[in-house]
């Protein structure tokens, strides 16, 4: 059946299937001369409660024209229940401008229809349902035409024995249910997999997350504001375009703006206006409590980053054949920690300038976009700080294993089975000691460290019986030992001044006769087998060491000259019985130097000079500084290094100035081969000055001494390094030896010079 309104003013049709129906209207009118305008909300929220049913209406007019816009809500819930109140309520707001082109008239309806799983129908089919109709209407008296623009949305939402309430705590929606393809069962937000509660990082508090969901459903439906302020905001704007692209003519001035903007402020105090004040004022710690999340979940992860640096020492990784590993897992951590700062820094960034977002649809669509993100990244974070927990845990046991390994490696090795033999209690048998050598012979590496330990045990001072059992115990085992070439190398680059002391071990040490004998038995034949192996090292270091210094003065000639004919020229000219029938031929002899002190005694000149280097190679530290027999040597050696300098200098002279090219000799050779010559003898020069300096201050402070000791004098060893000194004296030897040589081919050379430049002065007097 179709009826119309009481009120004369009202335009609308009702029109009922059954039961009851009613039209409430309002309407508002102005005593100005111009048209009025009114405005009319109808908003009708119908719960599940089975008398509830609310509605208001308001309506207001100015004296200016205005455009005509046209809400419809359009909200049908059905229930099981037949006392249900089912409703049907439409608020209608025109808003006529009075401009010369036709008005809009903007109509939106919203249709929401919930659909429960046992009742499918969006009417109740029980006759004492009421259907109630809101209508509010205004009508102008313009004669342009009223062109309608209808948006009609429809949202569906089905839910699974789940009430949806209007601004209540918890939403249930099929955006937070999972459904799954192969058995059909729909989970719960509470059945799927969260993180435990016991898991959550430090500062967070998993139930802010509820909170948010709430919100985030509300700014998803929540509209920003009344369309009718956002068109008085474009009035209020400059001529031009406004933000919906519609164009204006000027702005209106004087009274019509204070309309205006009363007709603003008026449509703040509308519900959606304080609704979304109440969204901000919620807002605020949800992104407080997301900051503290984030917050502890960085700190979480920093010092699990912390923890794995620290474990990352390589021997887990190699134990297990894992190279990199935890490396990999630092770089993938060191980047959840960027993503976790980036979405802190952004979370910041939206505490800041939250409030400016509701001003706009596009701004809350961010807002809550935003929110989604940020809730769904958290959780991700949450579950990467649970898998580096993890991850953490595991690299902590493989610590464990590999510390445990090594552990078990140490005592396998022959450090760990020396200390277990040399121990208090323990019994050194035949079994332990082959034990040990074999693991010595196949772990050569190893060696040193088992000779630090046996030479720490030998040089042990404590007296007590432990000690000396102990000392037994690692003769025996160096005994066995010393078969193998490492550790004879070992034990002769050490002093054996324990063995010497284990030697002359007094009796009634406590240990018994035969353990004594035992002590100084083994002490003699690991002493005597080192000391065999530190002459045989001796010897072949003073072979080395006289090819080496061999090789370094075995200075070749750079251009060949013949040895018989040098031969024949010095020993021409040494000849001082020759008969030569020339007096002009003559050359002038150039003297070779011999060894000083030569020929004055068998501890003099080079015979002196070999026999104190053996001397002091032979006894070392045990060589007396008093008996003047180095003075002397040194002696001979400066005054024949003087002469060798004296020879080479005139030699380099006066092939100088027979470098005039008329000779055809290579003479600039050999004056270069002269130069380094002329330096070496310098350089051994200076050091015999230097020695034989030092070995004067050495007996000297022997003798001082000797007479406050009233030792015999010459008793107190020095602290000179004999080594070193029998190092110069065979040095010097071999130096004299090359420099002679190369003295004997220079000077051939300088005679065969003297000989040509003779010949070209006598060929050019005769011509």
């Amino acid at each position: 059946s179709a009826s119309r309104c009481s009120d004369s003013s009202c335009t609308s049709t009702i029109t009922t299937q059954s039961g009851t129906s009613s039209c409430s209207c309002s309407s508002f009118r102005s005593g100005l001369s111009s048209p009025a305008e009114s405005l009319e909300t109808a908003t009708d929220n119908n719960n599940n409660d089975n008398s509830c049913t609310s509605s208001s209406s308001f309506s207001s007019g100015l004296t200016l024209p205005a455009e005509a816009l046209e809400t419809a809500t359009d909200n049908n819930i059905s229930d099981d229940d037949s006392s249900c109140t089912s409703s049907n309520s439409c608020g209608s707001f025109i808003f006529i401008c009075g401009l010369s082109s036709p008005a809009e008239t903007l109509g939106t309806a919203t249709d929401n229809n919930n659909n429960n799983n046992s009742n499918n129908s969006n009417n109740s089919n029980d006759s004492s349902c009421t259907s109630s109709n809101s209508c509010s209407s205004f009508s102008s008296g313009l004669s342009p035409p009223v062109e309608t623009h209808e948006t009609v949305t429809e949202n569906n939402i089905n839910n699974n024995s789940t009430n949806i309430t209007n601004n209540s705590s918890t939403i249930n929606s099929t955006n937070n249910n999972k459904t799954d393809s192969s058995t059909g069962v729909v989970e719960s937000p509470q059945q799927q997999q969260q993180p435990q509660q016991d898991d959550w990082c430090e500062g967070s508090r998993p139930a802010w997350r509820t909170e948010a969901l709430r919100l985030l459903q509300e700014l998803r439906t929540t509209p920003c504001a009344p369309e009718c302020l956002e068109s008085v905001d474009e009035y209020l704007k400059p001529a031009g375009t406004s933000c919906s692209g519609k164009l204006f003519a000027a702005p209106p001035t004087g009274k019509k703006m204070l309309q205006l903007q009363l007709r603003h402020l008026e449509l703040q105090k509308q519900p959606e206006l304080r609704r979304q004040q109440e969204l901000q004022q919620q807002l605020r710690p949800v992104l407080e409590e997301l900051l503290c999340e984030l917050d502890g979940c960085l700190q979480q992860l920093l010092r699990l980053r912390v923890d794995l640096e620290c474990l990352d020492d390589g021997g887990a990784e190699s134990l297990f054949s894992s190279p990199g590993r935890l490396r990999q897992e630092l770089a993938q951590l060191d980047w959840v920690c960027d993503e976790c700062d980036e979405l802190q820094d952004r979370a910041r960034g939206w505490s800041r300038c939250a409030v400016h977002a509701f001003g706009s649809l596009a701004g809350k669509d961010a807002l809550a976009s935003f929110l989604e993100e940020a809730l769904a990244d958290s959780e991700k974070l949450q579950r990467c700080c649970q898998v580096f927990c993890a991850k953490r845990q595991a690299a902590v046991a493989r610590a464990k294993a590999a510390i445990e390994a090594m552990d078990a490696e140490e005592r396998a090795s022959a450090a760990g089975l020396l200390a277990e033999a040399l121990a208090p209690g323990s019994r050194v048998d035949f079994p332990c000691v082959t034990e040990i050598c074999q693991r010595v012979a196949d772990r050569p590496a190893e060696s040193r460290r088992g000779m630090d330990l046996l030479f720490s045990a030998l040089a042990d001072k404590a007296t007590h019986q432990d000690a000396r059992r102990r000392k037994l115990k690692a003769l025996t085992i160096a005994h066995e030992l010393l078969y193998d070439e490492n550790v004879l190398q070992e034990f002769a680059s050490r002093p054996l001044e324990p063995l010497i002391l284990l030697e002359s071990l007094a009796e009634c040490s406590g240990l018994g006769e035969q353990a004594e004998e035992t002590i100084r038995m083994l002490a003699s034949e690991v002493r005597r087998r080192v000391e065999a192996k530190v002459l045989l090292a001796e010897e072949e270091e003073t072979i080395e060491r006289s090819v080496h210094r061999a090789v370094t003065w075995a200075f070749p000639a750079r251009q060949p000259f013949s040895p018989t004919s040098a031969c024949t020229e010095i020993t021409h000219n040494n000849n001082s019985n020759s008969n030569n029938s020339s007096n002009s031929s003559q050359k002038s002899p150039i003297e070779i130097p011999l060894w000083d002190g030569e020929g004055q005694g068998s501890m003099r000149g080079r015979t002196g000079a070999e026999a104190l280097a053996k001397h002091l190679r032979r006894w070392g530290s045990w060589n007396r500084w008093g008996s003047g027999q180095e003075q002397l040597v040194l002696g001979d050696v400066r005054g024949t290094f003087q002469k060798l300098v004296a020879t080479l200098a005139r030699l380099h002279e006066e092939l100088d100035c027979l470098n005039d090219g008329s000779t055809r000799l290579p003479i600039p050779q050999q004056l270069k081969q002269i130069a380094p010559l002329l330096l070496a003898a310098s350089d051994v020069h200076v050091r015999a000055v230097t020695w034989g300096e030092a070995v004067a201050s050495a007996q000297h402070r022997s003798s001082v001494a000797a007479t406050v000791l009233g030792a015999v004098t010459g008793a107190t060893k020095s602290s000179l390094d004999s080594k070193l000194l029998s190092d110069f004296l065979e040095e010097a030897l071999a130096a004299s030896d090359e420099l002679k040589r190369r003295c004997y081919r220079f000077a051939a050379v300088r005679n065969e010079a003297v000989e040509r430049a003779k010949a070209a002065i006598e060929a050019a007097g005769v011509s």
